[in-house]
């Protein structure tokens, strides 16, 4: 519905529902606010948007006053101009405003003058967010010249204990944004306000740190703040950037859309795009300290080096690729193997794929995702064909319930995270089944601590209970054998094995029987466990028995879904491995993430492409500086289906270059191969006519929101999975008493650890942390920080530091794989172990 309003003597059409405020923004009505935020619900708090509305009675704040038909509205009257002042005026007299209505303020260059002979800057303007502060801009607008009140300087203590963001709130103007979007919209509850009258302040509850109050540290609270109250510690004094350019975040698999902001063509910092389809104006801590950190790290590799005699030589771009492709040549066939990282573009997957298989004539193609394998297909597989419908991200909106299984997205998809507690916060019900209590797990209606490994035994006494409710008629292929198998099962039993109780099992029953619109959302927890194929096959079928039922799998980095579409995957890395080992691959091409492990000396010839050097890196014989995905362009695919355009914010260093290009130009080395690629729009118009998912793709139609590739699930599609239900034989004892449970995650960028590159972010992962429970540490006698060391039966052996915590259940150990003692998720074959603990003993 329409309404039409005045405003300054102009009409204005608004929706109805929209604020006085908000229909002139849109009308191009400029009315002052400062507590208003396009992230935040209105509050009237700073009283700066006051309007005169005939017929009612004072003067009404915009932001929170809806618009009427036929409303009469002035914005800017002597006498509302007079009380923004006033108010204005009471609102600097807490805050240091010298600055603000400095005489010389517009000269302020010219009295920077120093008696030290060397070239300084000096002045008054102190406060990093001189430039950007949204005070400033006030001052102007108000015509304000000078503030009858003295300062009131607060004396409380600049915080700077906790990494990324400090906070001064002698500067803090109590608009209250940091502590509604905190609160109303990242729904984390770290910000509040403390004290009362004079004396209140934005704070922590009970004084604590950020870290100890779980603080994500998503800096949504800097984002929307309008002073220099709260401010980024890694580029606070890079002054304002000049331009902004949209493009998508490289790290996990959402594909959020960020503001790049640049200084020329440096990025000074990364902020959540406000009109960003999947992240809505919201961020997490990778995607808003790390791309600027990544990009201008020192530690990147910036020029092409051949080794020579033991020794490195800086080379040019034709004697690197050259002496590359000279030794390509000598290793046709099986003898080749390539390694991809899944945090490179489609265009970059799909010239790495040709290369190896066109040109080289191999099918050793790995991809270095822990999920790119059949493990992973299998249950995306089986879900596709069982005629289920897979999920979007919109879905987790529209759900009245929402079942997260095996994941824990709050560390992995820290967006994906934030949608699900919305949608709980909207009356949405929220279930967790993990073996490990997350942090979503603490806000679940129901939270079933499952034991490791007893996933499909649970799923099949869902299944089974489901398939038993009155009106709820079971049908479709092979449902038969399904519901024979099903009968079998000794549901007591399996449930008391799996560490859930009969009320617990009743009521998740009851919770998807009485759903519309079930959601199922699962990651690594079941879809990389030892029963990969049977938990696939249950899951399958429990969503076909619920009406409507979708799912979606939260899984990868980046785009390892399109390395996927593209082909370029075939084998494992620990396959790969083998192979050096055994003498079958001799030759070598890594463009992703390889561990160290001893058989790399075997290989005759290795060339190394990316960002950062690893840690083997004299071990090969070329190496390739390649680009960051943001400073190239090309296309994504999130773990969705969803395609997505990545554009180029920013140049690197002269000698860098984007993956397919190196590839593109060693492959026309080799043979007599042309690779006529002059740009991505190249690539990508001939991935069209090859690909089956990029068919009818136009780059110029998947516009800013993407395009869903997958097609939609034919009615007649239904079917269900036979699996096998059997009691679990397996158990950890003896000497190798407790389970280890390996957690995914991906603080990691192509060589690059964000524990190392980004600082602080290692204090939000501990890097060699194993969460142990207190009754085991005690009965080992393992203190919180000890060092240990884990060993399994099979070989691994992992070094870490305890963290002692009751998240996960007795008798089980969890650390993060990808960061611990060096070790990369390729070499795993499995996500959990059973392992011996010895105190501080360390190879």
């Amino acid at each position: 519905m329409r309404v039409t309003l005045n405003i300054d003597n102009r009409i204005v059409t608004a929706r109805a529902g929209m604020t006085v405020l908000e229909a002139a923004k849109k009308a191009g009505i400029y009315i002052p606010t400062l507590c208003d935020h396009d992230a935040v619900e209105p509050s009237g708090s700073c009283r700066l948007c006051i309007v005169k509305i005939k017929g009612m009675r004072g003067y009404p704040t915009a932001c929170t006053t809806p618009v009427v038909d036929g409303m009469q509205v002035r914005t800017n009257t002597p006498r509302i101009r007079a009380l923004r002042r006033e108010i204005f005026t009471l609102t600097l007299s807490e805050h240091p405003y010298t600055c603000l209505v400095c005489s010389k303020k517009m000269n302020c260059e010219d009295y920077q003058g120093t008696i030290r002979k060397a070239g300084v800057t000096t002045g008054c303007h102190y406060c990093p967010k001189s430039g950007s502060c949204e005070l400033q801009q006030l001052v102007d607008e108000l015509g304000m010249k000078d503030v009858e009140f003295p300062i009131h300087y607060r004396c409380l203590p600049v915080e700077q204990e906790d990494p990324f963001f400090d906070r001064d709130y002698n500067l803090c103007i109590l608009c209250g944004r940091c502590v509604r979007v905190c609160n109303d919209v990242r729904l984390n509850g770290t910000l509040t306000f403390g004290y009362r009258g004079n004396r209140t302040a934005v704070g922590t509850a009970f004084g604590k740190s950020h870290l100890d109050t779980g603080c994500e540290f998503c800096a949504a609270c800097v984002d929307v703040c309008p002073t220099g109250a709260l401010y980024d510690k890694l580029s606070k004094w890079e002054g304002c950037p000049e331009k902004s350019i949209q493009s998508l975040c490289p790290y996990c698999s959402v594909g959020c859309s960020l503001s790049y902001n640049l200084d020329g063509t440096t990025i000074v910092n990364t902020t959540p795009a406000l009109n960003g389809t999947l992240n809505r104006g919201q961020v997490c801590v990778r995607g808003r300290f790390g791309p600027a950190q990544m990009a201008k790290h020192p530690d990147r590799l910036k020029i092409p080096k051949i080794r020579d005699g033991g020794r490195w030589q800086e080379a040019t771009w034709d004697e690197a690729l050259n002496h590359a492709a000279q030794g390509f040549s000598s290793f046709t066939g099986s003898a080749f193997a390539c390694i991809v990282s899944p945090q490179i573009s489609n265009e970059d997957a799909y010239v790495l794929r040709h290369l190896t298989r066109e040109v080289m004539k191999s099918h050793h193609l790995a991809n270095a995702s822990v999920f790119a394998q059949d493990d992973y297909l299998e249950i995306v597989n089986a879900l596709k064909a069982s005629g289920s419908s897979m999920g979007t991200i919109e879905d987790i909106d529209r759900a009245d319930a929402v079942v997260v299984w095996g994941a824990d997205v709050s560390v992995t998809h820290p967006v994906v995270s934030l949608r699900i507690k919305q949608a709980a916060q909207s009356g949405s019900s929220l279930v967790v089944v993990d073996s490990r209590r997350t942090k979503l797990a603490e806000r679940a209606d129901l939270y079933l601590q499952i034991r490791t490994g007893m996933d499909r035994f649970l799923l099949a006494c869902l299944l089974l209970r489901i398939s038993e409710r009155a009106g709820m008629p079971v049908s479709g292929r092979d449902w038969a054998k399904v519901e024979d198998a099903l009968k079998t099962l000794a549901q007591s039993t399996v449930m008391k094995s799996a560490g859930i109780s009969e009320a617990e099992c009743e009521r998740l029953v009851s919770m998807l029987v009485s759903a519309k619109r079930p959601l199922f959302l699962f990651g690594s927890g079941l879809i990389l466990s030892e029963y990969t194929r049977e938990n696939s096959r249950a899951l399958a079928d429990l969503v076909m028995t619920l009406k409507n039922g979708k799912w979606m799998a939260v899984a990868g980095e980046s785009n390892l879904m399109g390395c996927l579409e593209t082909g370029c995957f075939g084998l494992r890395v620990d396959e790969v491995i083998g192979g050096i080992e055994d003498g079958t691959i001799r030759c070598l091409y890594v463009v992703g993430d390889l561990p160290a492990f001893k058989g790399l000396e075997k290989l005759d010839f290795l060339v190394v492409q990316s960002v950062f050097p690893p840690e083997w890196i004299d071990k090969a014989d070329v190496v390739f500086p390649a680009a960051m995905m943001d400073e190239g362009d090309g296309t994504m695919i999130n773990f969705e289906g969803r395609i997505q355009r990545l554009r180029r914010v920013s140049r690197p260093a002269p000698q860098v270059k984007p993956d397919w290009w190196i590839t593109a130009r060693l492959a026309s080395r080799i043979g007599n191969h042309t690779v006529p690629y002059r740009k991505t729009a190249d690539i990508f118009e001939e991935m069209t006519s090859e690909l089956s998912a990029f068919r009818n793709l136009a780059l110029g139609k998947i516009g800013k929101k993407g395009r869903i590739l997958r097609p939609d699930v034919k009615p007649d599609a239904r079917r269900f999975f036979p699996f096998r239900i059997e009691t679990n034989g397996e158990g950890s004892t003896g000497v190798y008493a407790y389970k280890l449970l390996l957690g995914w995650n991906i603080f990691g960028y192509r060589y690059g650890r964000f524990t190392e590159t980004v600082p602080g972010m290692e204090r939000i992962l501990n890097p060699q942390g194993v969460e142990i429970h207190p009754e085991d540490a005690e009965k080992i006698g393992i203190q919180h920080g000890d060092r240990i060391s884990l060993a399994s039966r099979d070989g691994l052996r992992l070094n870490g530091v305890a963290e002692i915590t009751d998240r996960i259940p007795r008798k089980t150990l969890y650390t993060p794989i990808g960061t611990n003692a060096g070790h990369r998720g390729g070499l795993f074959k499995k996500m959990s172990y059973s392992v011996k603990i010895e105190k501080g003993v360390y190879e």
